[in-house]
């Protein structure tokens, strides 16, 4: 579940932001889910993909092969897939159905269109990217092919309510295929929509 953590520095409290702690089945050792960094991102703004949440296995992440294909000087302790798309700019790469990645991030409230920016050099099918935020489903992007591995595209949501708060967490999972990658996903967020009163009207 998650929890917040009190502690007390020279008599000083201070409380941490909530955090997810597992319980061993599904993660290492009951590991501790925490933002990756600063530069994770927040709603609205740019969430780049590589940058997901620690925590491991089951708890920040869901890797469904074995091994780590891509570049394994990234993120070493990780099982995630990734790879350089250009120059020091990563993505995450060889989706599989049912795998998903968290990220731990602040959001505003408002009417959002949502960007997936991936890439994939597949010549058949390629699979879709569901998103939720706090386990409730935001959309569906359907991914298609870009002609190269390394030429990106824009995939867009549109027109998406969102609930603010601190550390919501956003959860990407690969769904009806595979093969593509995802380089980042951008919350656009769309002042003259918004849906202040909840009523499923743009004000």
């Amino acid at each position: 579940g998650y929890y917040m953590l009190f502690a007390i520095n020279n008599g000083v409290p201070s409380v941490s932001k909530a955090i997810r702690i597992g319980n061993g089945l599904n993660g290492p050792g009951g590991s501790v889910q925490i933002r990756f960094s600063s530069q994770t991102g927040n709603i609205p703004g740019t969430i780049e993909a590589e940058f997901f949440d620690l925590g491991g296995q089951g708890i920040a992440y869901n890797e469904v092969d074995n091994g780590k294909f891509g570049d394994n000087s990234f993120r070493p302790g990780e099982n995630v897939d990734a790879n350089v798309l250009s120059g020091s700019n990563y993505k995450v790469g060889w989706a599989a159905n049912g795998e998903w990645l968290e990220y731990t991030v602040d959001a505003q409230s408002g009417n959002y269109d949502i960007i997936v920016t991936a890439s994939s050099g597949s010549t058949g099918a390629v699979g879709d990217l569901q998103l939720s935020l706090d386990g409730v489903n935001l959309g569906v992007a359907n991914i298609t092919s870009t002609g190269s591995w390394f030429t990106t595209q824009n995939f867009t949501i549109s027109n998406v309510d969102i609930n603010g708060g601190d550390d919501k967490v956003l959860r990407l999972t690969v769904v009806n295929g595979e093969s593509f990658d995802i380089d980042k996903v951008t919350f656009v967020r769309n002042l003259a929509c918004d849906d202040d009163d909840n009523d499923g009207v743009c004000n």
